[in-house]
């Protein structure tokens, strides 16, 4: 028998769609500060401080969504949510170089 769970309110459907939309671009960030070397407190103390003005957003966003119009409507927020806070594949490389451009050398 799957696992089901049912949340008690629309409010817990606004947490748990924050919350995914948060991790997912915060981790993003991470991995991206930490590409080719390790993940250190400071490099996600960064991350978590340059998702902080887009993290606001998003719960502005989330917080005015009506997560009572079914799963597969809040499936398709959280989608457009993090295609639309999180960085591009194509803006990767050219954020990376925008990144080594800001820190001390030998700081990524």
């Amino acid at each position: 028998m799957p696992y089901r769970f049912h949340l008690s309110s629309e409010n817990d459907v606004k947490v748990i769609m924050a919350y995914v939309v948060d991790l997912i671009c915060a981790m993003q960030a991470i991995f991206l500060l930490a590409f080719g070397g390790r993940v250190t407190a400071d490099k996600v103390a960064l991350a978590l401080r340059a998702y902080e003005q887009p993290r606001k957003i998003v719960h502005l966003k989330v917080d005015a969504f009506d997560g009572r119009l079914g799963r597969d409507h809040v499936l398709d927020k959280v989608e457009e949510l993090i295609w639309r806070y999180s960085i591009a594949d194509h803006e990767i490389e050219e954020t990376r170089r925008k990144i080594s451009q800001v820190l001390p050398p030998g700081s990524l």
